[in-house]
């Protein structure tokens, strides 16, 4: 099942707002759930569980924090269980051989704040509970080309549907690397976007996954906007690799909280949301594995930065562009 049937309901509603006008101004303290600008009275409690390396930790470190900002009544259990550098096979080699050999990073709701666990056992972490959501992360550079990596996929999301047979799989699209990144080779970045979008387009049209969740695709939006020259690196990152805290990151967790409210039908819009990064916030929620200062952001900052995520849900395979 994809996203995209959720494109031109977001195109219509957005069609008005790409000239980026800020919305109104509001002033966001340092509290444990920021001031936002619509609340929701909606109720219920998911389980989700992240399988990746750094770049799932740059993606989600911020999803619990906009979920409770704009839904306060839900309960959510958000994990991710990390090893540094890896992609599925070698997370898959682990979980069949039952090796401790992961970290497990889980957001406590009622602490407001992440706390890492090291020797986690994969197979015994996938059957402790009934997960409502497993999202699968490939590495970035296998994720060019299906074949490559559609196996990998394949075996992980059947082992977990093997135990948990109602459980909704999702694949995370992970930013190409940016310009000036060595691995590029003779592409360009956009190019290189345009390989893993064709792949992931392809694991959904071969149905291996349930849903798409399209970081990648709204980081791509936003380097065809003044956001790019964010980041030590430039391009949004931090030294080519890892997107830096704060704004850049955001713009995956707008992406992948939206892909979250539609995945379980929650009627709520991360466009509402006034959940904003300071530095005083990702020490206290302790981010974990963070790159780089934060680079904080004005409200206009924040309104491109939903677009970029929006325009990515509604249009997962697609780069949509903005006047720089």
């Amino acid at each position: 099942m994809s996203l995209t049937k959720y494109s031109f309901i977001l195109f219509i509603l957005l069609a008005f707002t790409v000239s980026c006008t800020a919305e109104d101004d509001l002033e966001v303290p340092i509290q444990k759930t920021p001031v936002n600008y619509q609340t929701l009275d909606e109720f219920g409690e998911y389980h989700v569980l992240i399988i990746g390396n750094s770049l799932s930790r740059d993606a989600f470190s911020y999803v619990p924090s906009v979920i409770i900002d704009l839904c306060p009544n839900i309960t959510i259990d958000f994990n991710i269980y990390y090893k540094s550098g890896v992609g599925l096979s070698s997370h898959w080699n682990s979980i069949k051989q039952g090796k401790t050999d992961h970290e497990l990073d889980t957001f406590s709701q009622s602490e407001y704040r992440w706390d890492t666990t090291i020797g986690i056992s994969g197979d015994e972490l996938i059957r402790s509970k009934e997960w409502d959501l497993v999202i699968l992360q490939e590495g970035n550079v296998i994720c060019r080309q299906y074949e490559r990596f559609c196996n990998n996929i394949q075996t992980v999301s059947s082992y977990i549907k093997s135990i948990h047979p109602n459980t909704k799989i999702a694949y995370v699209m992970v930013p190409a690397q940016p310009e000036g990144n060595s691995t590029l080779g003779d592409y360009s970045s956009d190019e290189v976007w345009s390989m893993f979008a064709s792949a992931t387009q392809s694991l959904e049209e071969n149905q291996d996954v349930d849903y798409i969740i399209p970081c990648g695709t709204a980081i791509q939006n936003a380097r065809h906007t003044y956001l790019d020259d964010l980041g030590n690196f430039g391009h949004l990152s931090y030294e080519g690799v890892h997107l830096q805290e704060g704004i850049p990151c955001m713009i995956e967790a707008f992406t992948a909280t939206q892909c979250f409210f539609d995945i379980f039908t929650i009627n709520a819009s991360v466009q509402k949301s006034g959940f904003q990064i300071t530095q005083q916030i990702v020490s206290t929620i302790r981010v974990p594995g963070r790159h780089g200062g934060v680079i904080q952001g004005s409200e206009k900052d924040y309104t491109l930065c939903k677009q970029c995520a929006l325009f990515a849900v509604g249009n997962p395979y697609g780069i949509s562009t903005y006047d720089r």
